[in-house]
């Protein structure tokens, strides 16, 4: 393991990035910024909202508050009329396009050769986009299970020039969707505002720690990557996180400036394992970090089940 100071020592030109934020922050401390990154693009569950709805309330959430997210984009998903259309909304609102391969495969399941394969289909189906970027998001969050499958993975998304799009917040989102998805194909006329109030929450409490671990990290400032899927969810709900997120002191910044901090280009030895890179870094430093919210543990199950969610 290797020590903190060598592990940030990575992150070139952090300190001087932070101690410029704190300056114009007017020794307030740092500006908390955050960017929306959304995933998957699966577009096939239709109750309350079609998914041609949901993608379009999407976008007007995007749109109030002036962001530029970044869309990270499954092939398989989106190979269809519909899907030709949500990326051409996408693209002309501004956002930008990344690669989340085409079948959103484990890397841990099916080998680092056959998972850069899955890469290289996606990006001939997206490349020919004027928004599409040479930003990666591994699906599950999964590197690979090995030092040596991840560090293959690692090394042929460098020859393509590809940067990996970290997440630095997980909002797990995908969870809340499930118990969600459940309830409105049991009764479609159910009253959801529970789930939506339960959402924003959990999220808000997920920003404030990681934020608060980024600080224990020595990493004050830096821009996080919030990680969101196209939803349901989402399509009822990301307007109220996105100004509740405003309300707790948020600022958004575009998302492919933020994935150009400094942070990112962190690599640690350590695997990710499905987990933020800020965890990562924790536990790779051996770094005293505030504890993880309750409620987030289990992906928030228990905490929902107990809610009657």
């Amino acid at each position: 393991m290797m020590n903190r100071r060598q592990l940030l020592g990575r992150i070139a030109g952090t300190g001087v990035a932070m101690g410029g934020l704190a300056a114009c922050s007017g020794g307030a401390g740092p500006t908390k910024r955050i960017a929306i990154t959304m995933d998957d693009f699966r577009l096939g569950f239709s109750q309350h909202l079609s998914p041609d709805e949901r993608d379009l309330a999407i976008l007007e959430a995007f749109s109030r508050r002036a962001i530029r997210a970044a869309g990270f984009v499954t092939g398989a998903n989106v190979d269809s009329d519909l899907g030709k259309t949500v990326l051409d909304r996408w693209e002309k609102a501004g956002h930008v396009i990344g690669n989340h391969c085409w079948s959103h495969p484990h890397a841990s399941a099916i080998g680092a050769a056959a998972f850069c394969e899955d890469i290289a289909r996606n990006e001939a189906f997206l490349s020919g986009r004027k928004a599409y970027r040479k930003l990666f998001r591994f699906p599950y969050l999964d590197e690979g299970n090995t030092e040596a499958m991840r560090d293959e993975i690692r090394a042929w998304l460098a020859q393509q020039g590809y940067r990996n799009a970290a997440v630095t917040i997980d909002s797990q989102d995908w969870a809340i969707t499930e118990r969600l998805e459940a309830r409105l194909t049991e009764d479609p006329e159910a009253d959801i505002e529970a789930y939506g109030a339960f959402y924003v929450e959990h999220v808000v409490a997920l920003a404030e720690h990681y934020d608060a671990v980024a600080t224990a990290l020595g990493l004050a400032g830096t821009r996080h990557t919030l990680l969101v899927h196209h939803n349901i969810l989402n399509g009822l709900f990301l307007g109220n996180v996105l100004d509740a997120l405003a309300r707790n002191g948020w600022h958004f910044s575009a998302a492919d400036t933020a994935l150009e901090d400094p942070l990112f280009d962190t690599q640690p030895v350590a695997l990710n394992s499905g987990r933020s890179l800020l965890d990562v870094i924790a536990a790779e430093t051996g770094a005293a970090v505030p504890d993880y919210p309750e409620r987030a543990h289990q992906f928030a199950r228990p905490s929902m089940i107990a809610a009657g969610l």
